[in-house]
């Protein structure tokens, strides 16, 4: 297993975060979780997962080759020495990779619809209750 620097695992971190708003990455949910994504491309497979199934800390990235064996070293939240802007990083693209994958602003659009109304805009720093 290789280890990656702090500057890489956050590069990778930013630029996966990159790939999924440029919609250039599709994840996809494993099967029956709302909390575990993964994304295969060419050479690697990426795992996101919330542990707890709670959209909240601790969150992990795991990257895999193609034996399915883990290539690189984890990305854990848990781990004390990570720095806290790893931690907001990993969380931030944990969360837009779920609002992507599941189509959560579609799904809003629709409920309102519905009933015959317009979707309140949404605060982007405000977080749905848990």
């Amino acid at each position: 297993m290789q280890a990656l620097t702090t500057n890489q695992r956050l590069a990778l971190i930013n630029r996966l975060h990159q790939l999924v708003k440029d919609k250039k990455i599709i994840w996809d949910p494993e099967e029956d979780s709302d909390y575990e994504f993964f994304a295969t491309l060419e050479k690697f497979t990426y795992t996101l997962t919330c542990r707890d199934k709670d959209d909240s800390y601790p969150f992990s990235l795991e990257v895999y080759g193609r034996e399915a064996q883990r290539t690189f070293d984890l990305i854990n939240t848990e781990d004390e020495s990570l720095p806290e802007l790893m931690r907001t990083e990993l969380r931030d693209l944990y969360m837009t990779v779920k609002k992507v994958t599941l189509a959560y602003e579609n799904l809003t659009q629709q409920l309102f619809s519905e009933l015959g109304l317009e979707a309140p805009p949404r605060v982007e720093d405000e977080k749905p209750p848990l």
